[in-house]
């Protein structure tokens, strides 16, 4: 397997992806908390979209993390995971991201 990144750039970017996804995941789930864990917050309509755009990106955050980081780390392109998981990953990376602007469409429309 080719290295098309160097080591000093591979660790900085997993670096970076892993501090993205971190804030991004604390974020989202701090949305997801505030809104789930509160009946009263749960009963307008604008707070339920901002819950399923939180899972959504949630779910989509961690789908292209795991996609993405075997290449950001071993800085070849290369899928290293079982051949079942490309399509799956792919698919699901697709759906929660439909999910997400679709969830966005909604909000604005809402307002």
């Amino acid at each position: 397997m080719k290295r098309l990144v160097s080591v000093p750039w591979s660790l900085f970017f997993g670096l970076l992806l892993l501090i993205l996804t971190i804030v991004g995941l604390i974020g989202n789930v701090v949305v997801i908390v505030a809104i789930g864990g509160d009946k009263k917050m749960r009963r307008t309509a604008m707070n339920m979209l901002l819950f399923n755009l939180a899972v959504a990106d949630a779910l989509n955050l961690v789908t292209t993390t795991v996609e993405w980081s075997n290449t950001v780390l071993l800085g070849s392109p290369e899928w290293v995971l079982p051949a079942i998981f490309c399509p799956v990953a792919r698919y699901l990376e697709i759906t929660f991201l439909f999910a997400s602007i679709m969830t966005q469409l909604i909000v604005c429309v809402e307002r």
